[in-house]
């Protein structure tokens, strides 16, 4: 069964998609049953912008300016309490929002700050958090991915 999944992407993975191949091995996060349950959500809007911040933060630890949403079938992986999927063969049309930051120089600051780390550790990070807190992400349609890769 397919679900709106937040996917962070490295440039290299962007790229691809952006040139209409495949890409498989992503990690993703959805509104999986521990997701919701570890962070006391229930399954609707705010669980899923949940998962998109959650996935934000993964996107800081692979350097990661880009997170998109798609509507993929996917495997719950480890840590289950962030709603961590394996997803494979994402293609462009799945994909049903981009995400970029408007200021790229504050994604480098923050990553810096966790770089090593695993997500839990980055999660509870005070850089993280107030990264996630004072800087909106920028909605953009996936017609538009290839024009943010490499911006910054």
């Amino acid at each position: 069964m397919s679900s709106l999944t937040a996917i962070p992407l490295t440039p290299e993975q962007a790229r691809e998609l952006a040139a209409g191949g495949t890409v498989d091995g992503l990690l993703g996060h959805t509104t999986t049953v521990p997701m919701t349950e570890a962070f006391g959500l229930e399954v609707g809007e705010e669980a899923e912008y949940v998962s998109l911040l959650i996935a934000r933060a993964a996107g800081l630890l692979v350097g990661s300016p880009i997170v998109i949403t798609a509507e993929v079938d996917s495997q719950p992986v480890e840590p289950a309490d962030f709603g961590t999927v394996a997803v494979d063969g994402l293609r462009l049309p799945k994909v049903s929002g981009v995400f970029a930051d408007s200021e790229p120089a504050r994604v480098a600051a923050a990553a810096s700050a966790v770089e090593g780390e695993d997500l839990d550790s980055a999660w509870e990070s005070p850089a993280v958090q107030h990264f996630l807190s004072e800087n909106d992400l920028l909605w953009h349609s996936r017609t538009e991915l290839g024009g943010l890769i490499d911006r910054g």
